[in-house]
């Protein structure tokens, strides 16, 4: 897995990659975009994704437990097998999200 624990990514763009194996556990990544990205095995524990953007994209395997995705954005894309446990959910947009097997609990 590539680490990129405790970093600060605020704004950075990453549309239209694949993310696969990556940590980003406790880091910073305030209105990040992750645009029509493939991201799988990925660790966004304790992380900041405030205002995040993850439209059209696919998730799998991905961990959000306690992170803050406040007002994050995941519009037309696909959750699979994914932790959101005690994540701050707080104005996030799933419309027209895919929801698969995903653990909300506390959130």
């Amino acid at each position: 897995m590539k680490n990129y624990n405790n970093q600060k990514f605020n704004k950075n763009i990453f549309d239209y990659k694949n993310l696969l194996e990556i940590s980003f556990l406790k880091s910073k990544l305030y209105r990040a975009s992750f645009k029509n990205c493939n991201l799988e095995n990925c660790n966004f524990w304790e992380s900041n994704l405030a205002y995040a953007n993850f439209n059209n994209s696919k998730l799998k395997n991905c961990i959000f437990t306690d992170a803050n995705l406040n007002n994050t954005s995941f519009v037309n894309s696909t959750l699979i097998d994914s932790n959101l446990t005690h994540a701050n959910l707080k104005g996030i947009n799933f419309k027209t999200t895919k929801l698969v097997n995903i653990n909300l609990r506390d959130a």
